[in-house]
This record gives C-alpha cells, structure tokens and sequence, in this order.
C-alpha cells in the first residue's frame, strides 16, 4: 500500500516500493542556498536525449556535484552487433575530461608530512614517466659499456 505523509516539520514523505515520475527533468531548488545571479533551473536529475541519466543537467547547479562515501564507478560497456550477436565491449573506459586532483591518508616521508595536500595524477604522471625515461638511457649507456 502507497501513502503521502504530510508532517508538522514541512516534509512530506512517499511511502511506496517504487516512485514512478514520468517527466524527463527532476528539479530540487531551494532559493535560500541559491547563488546570485545563478541559472533559473535547477535540473538535479535528467533523463537526456541519449536515454542516459543526468546529473546537474547544463550545470545548472554552480557550486557542482559532491558525491560522499562512493564506493564504486563502474564504466558504461557499449554493447556492439545486433540481436543475439550482440556482445559487450569487455573493458569499459571511463572518461574523464580534465585533470585528476586527490589527497593521500597520512604519509610520513624522510621530509615534512604531506598528507591532505592534494596531489594532480597528471603531474604524478609526469614524474614517472620523467623516471621511465631516465632509467632507459640508463639501460641503454650500461648496454652499449658491455
């Protein structure tokens, strides 16, 4: 049995197994905690024109989208062949337009302590591949010594 519970504290919760909203946009605004001079929309939850889902559709929320405790990002497999032929690409790529920043746990080197400082996995990137460079000369200079 489904339900519409309007309470004193001015939420109102949907007791039901499933929550069926047949529109394309899912707006959640609060005028309150809005930017000024921000976009009229809040569009927080899209069904696009890709049949895909959506979040901050246009970007419509300034301050972006944080997403806490996430366990798990799994790419999207993009299914080739038709009928029963059809197969999934077996190693989905996520793609990510833009740099990389993170922070590490607390890491104690031989210099100061660097933990919360955040770190760009292109500039990490670099560094290794700085490295990856160096010890191949090095190969290459002991190779031609012999």
């Amino acid at each position: 049995m489904s339900d519409i519970v309007f309470d004193a504290s001015e939420q109102v919760t949907v007791l039901c197994n499933n929550l069926n909203v047949q529109g394309h946009d899912l707006l959640l605004d609060s005028a309150a905690r809005r930017k000024p001079n921000g976009p009229t929309f809040r569009r927080a939850l899209v069904h696009d024109e890709n049949d895909g889902l959506t979040i901050n559709f246009n970007e419509d929320y300034p301050g972006g989208v944080t997403l806490n405790g996430v366990t798990s990002i799994t790419p999207h497999s993009e299914p080739r062949g038709t009928g029963i032929s059809q197969i999934f690409q077996p190693d989905p790529t996520l793609v990510i337009n833009g740099d990389i920043s993170y922070r590490l746990p607390s890491v104690q080197h031989l210099g100061p302590d660097i933990s919360d400082q955040p770190v760009l996995l292109s500039a990490e990137m670099s560094k290794i591949q700085a490295q990856l460079l160096e010890l191949t000369n090095r190969i290459k200079a002991l190779e031609a010594k012999s």
